[in-house]
């Protein structure tokens, strides 16, 4: 199975892969105009849309008819140069 497309949205912070039937959508950091696009292109449950703004929101998968809503929380780290 092949990588299919892998892009960068233009004007917006996220990547999408697809490979078959299946689409990743990665956003870190979305304001506004992602989930707008989130809401025109996907059919997600209003409240998925608020969670992706919310920065104190705790990971989860909600299960869905036809899709699963994810949030992760990776933790960051900066590295000091000299």
């Amino acid at each position: 199975m092949a990588i299919t497309g892998l892009e960068k949205e233009k004007g917006l912070n996220m990547e999408v892969l697809s490979i078959g039937d299946i689409t990743w959508v990665y956003i870190q950091r979305p304001v506004a105009k992602e989930i707008q696009y989130l809401a025109d292109n996907y059919h997600f449950h209003a409240l998925d849309l608020e969670d992706c703004l919310t920065r104190l929101q705790r990971p989860k998968i909600d299960e869905y008819p036809g899709y699963l809503f994810l949030v992760f929380q990776f933790p960051a780290s900066l590295k000091r140069r000299n």
